[in-house]
């Protein structure tokens, strides 16, 4: 019985080994060894001197069972061949170095993602079923090889490096028991470092972007794998009349989103040639297929103005695109098309300068037009031209107090709809356009008047401003209110009496509306009847003393010189005072255009006609009437003569003492009195002389002609009052007269 086998050397080729068997051998040389039921060639069995029961076993050249397990026999003959012992072994024999006899070789398909494995010689190291192909260092899978030696790898990325590694699995080696440390065939790999080439770019897309016209899009498909980045270079092919931007390029990196690049800015009009280049560094650049595009004219750039003041314009536009000529087409408004016309002009070949000739006061549409052989002609935006017309010139050419006649001009040929009127920034009149003057009435004396003519066309034109005054008229006449509550009499002022007036009028009776009022005429009027409120029939003073249906002239107030010489004369409130009846010696006066304030009659009705007038004329109002006071009589102004009559020389002497008691009482009464007028005349003389007026201004308000005057009564004794004759009378009440003293 065998016991057991022990290998002391194996290599892939041959072992020795140690057969023990538990009984004697009696001749080891009868033992032969055979495999596959034949005797192998090169095995060669001793026996052991130590050992009747070991036998040793060498087997060398042993062919294709590198790695593997080889089974072979032991066998004892007879005579006549008879198989007398047979016993089996099994050993594994050693497998082939990797690195020594075989190799890793790579191919790759046209798309850099697939590659085919062969490693040759791939039997002769081991079983099959222990060699492993992993595709790179991310691959755990134990894939064997094919019985070819092959093996494909799928889904490579280009541009990628990988570590490619044949692996022979760990072999378990038969003739080792399970707890022998070194019972198995250590795992052995062969690594292979390889990379795939890059992918190039295919399938380029170009779009113009909406937005920035110099700019194009190139949409690609992504090369699969990996790059650093993404090169696109392309080349300008018909330039015509620019030579800019003829070489463009720019890049993008690798993401995931990154299927196009923008070229800019890129000439329009043009055609580029372009290729796109994958790079990575320490790979070889992938160039791609040659792509041609041709990118669209791009409309002409205008940036200059679109109102004009004038008829010739010229100016440069800008081009955006390549081009061969430029066309510049303006179409009249529709409204317009009598006096405006249509109009189509050229640049010279590669020239940016235009010109064009428009009708003032018409608007046009225009654009652009951009040419250049074997493209399409584009056009511009439309832009809106308005020729402004012209100023209007207004001058005035005449007026008067209520009117003001104006004329305008237009100095250069223009389309014209109407003309609108302005007074005072109103518009007042349209007025047709073959019209080129106007007469402005109804308008208000002495006022200043904004005037403006305004051209409607297709624009409204406003003329200068000019500026015309009317001239003066009367001022307006005062309401009935007014009059009676600016014309008022005095009829308490002690200056009102039999002779004379007072009158208080209010210097804003008459407005300076229409003109400054200049002066006041002061026109005297008994005729009660006569309701006219303007002088009707003027004559003298001497003519109106005799015929009281005749108005006169009694004063002429200069308004300047009472603001300039006589503002103590007026009151706070504005109104100033005049005296009616104050001069004597008008009698000689024989002009009834001369003023002349003579004496009024005692206890007479009269009115007064004021008459504010300005440098042109009058406006005259009547006021209210008053009347002067009663005259005294001669009888009532002796003082004692009421207390003697005409018969007392018949009285008896019985009644002349109770008379004489009473005439001194009623003596040193009068006495009394007259002191105190005379106090009080004086003082009212010193007001009025610290007014410090001028007696040449102050001839027709209040007359230096006359003054008050008070005599002392002469001392007389008694029996002259007791027998007081007629002569006496008049003595005495000539001493108590206040009376006027002319000069």
């Amino acid at each position: 019985m065998i016991n057991r086998i022990n290998v002391t050397s194996r290599t892939s080729y041959s072992f020795a080994a140690f057969i023990t068997y538990n009984c004697s051998l009696t001749n080891p040389y009868d033992l032969s060894v055979f495999f596959n039921e034949t005797q192998a060639t090169y095995c060669y069995i001793n026996g052991y001197y130590s050992s009747t029961r070991i036998i040793s076993v060498t087997c060398n050249n042993i062919q294709n069972n590198a790695g593997r397990d080889w089974t072979f026999s032991v066998i004892q003959l007879y005579v006549y061949n008879q198989i007398i012992l047979n016993a089996t072994f099994t050993i594994t024999l050693e497998p082939l170095p990797l690195y020594i006899y075989t190799s890793i070789r790579i191919t790759f398909d046209e798309d850099q993602r697939t590659a085919s494995i062969l490693i040759p010689n791939c039997l002769d190291i081991s079983d099959i079923k222990y060699l492993v192909f992993r595709c790179h260092e991310y691959d755990l899978s134990n894939n064997t090889l094919s019985n070819n030696c092959t093996y494909t790898c799928y889904n490579l990325e280009p541009g990628a490096i990988y570590n490619a590694s044949l692996v022979r699995l760990p072999i378990r080696i038969a003739d080792k028991t399970d707890d022998e440390y070194d019972k198995i065939f250590q795992i052995e790999t062969l690594n292979e470092i390889y990379k795939t080439d890059l992918d190039k770019v295919k399938n380029l897309i170009f779009v113009e972007d909406s937005i920035d016209k110099n700019k194009t899009f190139i949409y690609f498909d992504r090369p699969y794998g990996s790059y650093h980045q993404i090169s696109i270079s392309c080349y300008a092919l018909d330039q015509y009349c620019l030579y800019n931007n003829i070489y463009l390029m720019n890049t993008t990196g690798n993401c995931s989103h990154c299927t196009f690049i923008s070229i800019s800015p890129m000439l329009r009009g043009t055609k580029y040639s372009c290729q796109a280049t994958t790079m990575k560094e320490t790979f070889t650049d992938r160039i791609s297929d040659e792509y041609n595009f041709n990118s669209s004219l791009k409309p002409i750039l205008y940036d200059g103005l679109n109102n004009f003041n004038t008829t010739y314009i010229s100016f440069y536009v800008i081009p955006q695109s390549d081009f061969s000529s430029i066309e510049l087409k303006c179409i009249a408004d529709g409204t317009q098309t009598h006096w405006c016309s249509n109009s189509t002009v050229a640049t010279a070949v590669c020239s940016t300068y235009l010109y064009f000739f428009g009708t003032r006061g018409c608007n046009y549409k225009c654009y652009f037009v951009t040419k250049k052989y074997n493209y399409i002609n584009v056009l511009s935006n439309e832009y809106r031209w308005t020729f402004f017309p012209p100023t209007p010139n207004i001058f005035s050419y005449d007026k008067g107090s209520r009117w003001i006649l104006i004329s305008w001009t237009v100095n250069e040929f223009a389309y014209i709809q109407s003309f609108d009127l302005f007074i005072n920034q109103t518009q007042i009149l349209n007025i047709d356009n073959s019209t080129f003057s106007y007469n402005c009435t109804d308008l208000l004396p002495n006022s200043i008047y904004e005037l403006s003519i305004r051209l409607n066309s297709n624009y409204q034109i406003l003329s200068d401003l000019i500026f015309v005054k009317t001239l003066q008229e009367a001022p307006p006449r005062p309401t009935d209110y007014e009059i009676q509550t600016k014309v008022v009499p005095q009829d308490n002022d002690d200056a009102s009496t039999a002779e004379q007036y007072v009158i208080e009028i209010d210097r804003s009776l008459f407005s300076n509306d229409y003109g400054i009022v200049l002066r006041y005429l002061i026109y005297i009027r008994q005729d009660q009847s006569n309701i006219e409120p303007y002088p009707y029939v003027v004559g003298t003073y001497d003519e109106a003393w005799q015929n009281p249906s005749l108005d006169y002239l009694a004063q002429i107030i200069d308004l300047n010189s009472l603001v300039n010489n006589f503002s103590r004369m007026q009151r706070y409130d504005n109104k100033f005072r005049i005296i009616i009846g104050n001069e004597s010696y008008c009698w000689w006066i024989n002009d009834f255009s001369i003023p002349c304030n003579g004496k009024l009659k005692p206890n007479t009705i009269y009115k007064i006609i004021v008459g504010g007038c300005t440098n042109v004329n009058c406006t005259y109002v009547l006021s209210r009437s008053f009347q002067t006071k009663n005259k005294p009589s001669p009888s009532s102004s002796t003082p004692a003569s009421w207390l003697i009559p005409a018969s007392s020389s018949s009285k008896a002497w019985i009644s002349v003492f109770p008379i004489l008691a009473v005439l001194i009482l009623s003596i040193g009464l009068i006495i009394w009195k007259r002191d105190g007028l005379r106090r009080c005349c004086i003082g009212q003389q010193n007001e009025i002389d610290n007014i410090n007026l001028t007696t040449d201004v102050l001839q027709t308000i209040v007359s230096t002609s006359y003054v008050y005057n008070f005599q002392k009564m002469k001392p007389k004794s008694l029996i002259q009052y007791i027998n007081l004759t007629d002569e006496d009378k008049k003595v005495i009440n000539d001493e108590f007269q206040v009376g006027y003293h002319f000069f």
